[in-house]
């Protein structure tokens, strides 16, 4: 669960849980562990994003990512740790997201990343997640990553800066808590 905790945001990969073990003198195995985030997600501690290959048009079985129901819990776990606020920003969209009940997953296209797409009935959305994007190379990397759909699904970029950031390619930067204030994003 710590290891899960500490790695919200990030793909994860059953191996590397158990070298992670192997290194604290913790013998186990790929399936027993499989099987303790199958547990997790059943009661609800974590959820499982898969992941859309949005080229493919498919959902892949493999590299799923792990958000926690509950950040309450991770920190008291691990601590709050300041390092951390663009996995916690990522988390706080995937519950609200989940809050109105879009089913949830994220995408690749190319070598580039979507934290999440977010569908419901006819309606389909794409999200990235950003703690601020005063640096012009992290709004670029945030922008350009939902440039590269080739749809005219609404695309969204959340961040915490207090200022909009405009794009002509009618992509909309909304912050962090008008997202969460808001019932819908239109």
């Amino acid at each position: 669960m710590s290891f899960v905790f500490d790695n919200i945001g990030n793909q994860f990969n059953a191996s590397n849980v158990v070298k992670y073990m192997k290194n604290q003198q913790v013998k186990t195995s790929v399936p027993t562990i499989l099987s303790l985030i199958h547990n997790l997600n059943d009661v609800m501690i974590t959820h499982k994003i898969r992941q859309y290959d949005l080229k493919g048009k498919e959902y892949l079985d493999t590299n799923a990512k792990y958000y926690t129901g509950d950040l309450g819990l991770r920190h008291a776990v691990l601590g709050f740790r300041d390092e951390d606020i663009s996995g916690i920003l990522e988390n706080i969209v995937c519950l609200e997201l989940y809050r109105r009940d879009y089913k949830v997953s994220f995408g690749r296209i190319g070598d580039k990343e979507i934290d999440f797409i977010a569908e419901k009935e006819e309606e389909k959305i794409y999200i990235q997640v950003s703690y601020i994007m005063q640096n012009p190379e992290t709004a670029e990397r945030e922008f350009s990553a939902l440039e590269s759909i080739r749809d005219n699904h609404p695309k969204y970029v959340i961040s915490m800066d207090p200022v909009v950031f405009k794009r002509k390619s009618g992509i909309k930067h909304i912050n962090l808590f008008d997202f969460l204030s808001k019932s819908n994003l239109q």
